[in-house]
């Protein structure tokens, strides 16, 4: 009897490789992720600082031009800070969506493996059935040439 094949192997690599591409695709958005969670940190960091300057200028008298100046810069580093996070939950979604194509990969990818293995333990069996049917065949022959 032949070696066994699985028909879908082809398929079964392909289905491997792209998993891995998605793996990756995955790894690069989180770590997408975690540079626009320090920038929001940072931004957040300046904004703090910089109110907190804002306030010790103000406690020893400032000229009304300054503050409006401050509270625009503040103004610009809050809305700075907002599209960042916009730019944050897009990108939790694109993580989201790239998590469930995984998934569904992995689902494909384990169906093809259960249909592998099912087709592998047919051709097991057919392999036994003709191994016990050529031993029986020299069973018999080696009684008649006996006789």
């Amino acid at each position: 009897m032949k070696k066994f094949s699985f028909s879908l192997e082809k398929v079964l690599n392909y289905k491997c490789q792209l998993l891995d591409v998605l793996k990756n695709e995955l790894s690069v958005l989180q770590h997408e992720l975690t540079k626009m969670e320090n920038q929001i940190q940072q931004q957040e960091f300046i904004y703090q600082q910089s109110n907190n300057e804002l306030v010790d200028k103000m406690n020893e008298g400032m000229v009304p031009g300054e503050i409006s100046s401050y509270k625009i810069y503040l103004s610009n580093l809050n809305e700075q800070i907002k599209v960042l996070m916009q730019k944050k939950e897009l990108q939790q979604m694109k993580i989201v969506k790239k998590q469930v194509e995984i998934v569904n990969m992995n689902i494909e990818i384990g169906s093809l493996d259960k249909l592998k293995e099912q087709q592998f333990e047919s051709y097991r069996q057919a392999l036994q059935k003709q191994e016990e049917l050529f031993i029986n065949e020299f069973i018999g022959n080696s009684l008649s040439s006996q006789v």
